[in-house]
């Protein structure tokens, strides 16, 4: 009798780990990973003041242009851009396949379709 609920308490606690170690129905996430010992104040590119807020910044966000290897200026999310004779102005022609996600800046929550283009 002993050996009998012995092996039911061994295939009691067996079930229950093998159920609580079950993938179940997880999300397919992603994760990011950057190591940077110096630590990262901000994720605003407004405030990324030193090389590793400059770094993790670019990791995250697109900007309007960018450079090359070679230091010339290529479109990124601006497909081209106009500047004006007098250089003070400078219009850029955004990309049709780039959209803003919704979020609380826009009016209820959700963007329209015409707020990035």
């Amino acid at each position: 009798m002993f050996q009998s609920i012995k092996n039911i308490v061994f295939f009691t606690a067996f079930l229950v780990g093998f159920l609580a170690c079950s993938t179940g129905n997880k999300e397919n996430k992603q994760v990011f990973r950057y190591n940077e010992p110096t630590g990262i104040a901000s994720l605003d590119p407004a405030f990324a003041k030193n090389q590793s807020i400059l770094w993790a910044v670019n990791q995250l966000y697109n900007s309007l242009v960018e450079t090359d290897s070679n230091l010339q200026v290529k479109p990124s999310l601006a497909k081209s851009w106009d500047i004006s004779e007098d250089l003070m102005t400078y219009r850029f022609h955004l990309r049709t396949d780039v959209f803003f996600h919704d979020n609380a800046g826009f009016p209820d929550g959700k963007r329209k379709k015409n707020d990035c283009r």
